[in-house]
């Protein structure tokens, strides 16, 4: 009886032993588990604020874009360069379907001939 006892005692120790490294390994992958959430956590919330401010940055930049457009739209630019024969105005525009600089030159001289030449800058 008491064998049976001393081998009973030994293999609940054992099983003791077992249960006791399974518990250490799963507080272990537990804590793993918690560090990986809060990384996470906190790599969602970095990543919302970062969407917001792209988000911020596209309407002011719409914005932007915009009142250039409109701003575009409405100017014009006389440049007067005089010599002694003619009077040089060079216009420069936006076209308004592209932001590509439009740029005229009419010369007018002293005999009230009209002359226009207009090219296209890729600026």
């Amino acid at each position: 009886m008491i064998l049976e006892k001393d081998q009973e005692i030994t293999s609940l120790q054992h099983k003791l032993s077992i249960l006791e490294a399974d518990l250490e390994k799963t507080e272990m992958t537990l804590s793993e588990l918690k560090s990986a959430h809060a990384v996470g956590e906190s790599s969602r919330e970095t990543n919302d604020n970062l969407n917001r401010k792209i988000q911020l940055l596209e309407e002011e930049l719409d914005a932007a874009e915009k009142n250039v457009k409109e701003t575009v739209e409405k100017s014009v630019y006389f440049s007067p360069i005089h010599d002694s024969s003619c009077l040089t105005f060079t216009y420069i525009g936006y076209g308004k379907s592209t932001l590509r600089q439009n740029i005229l030159s009419v010369k007018c001289n002293a005999s009230n001939k009209n002359e226009t030449s207009g090219r296209r800058s890729a600026r």
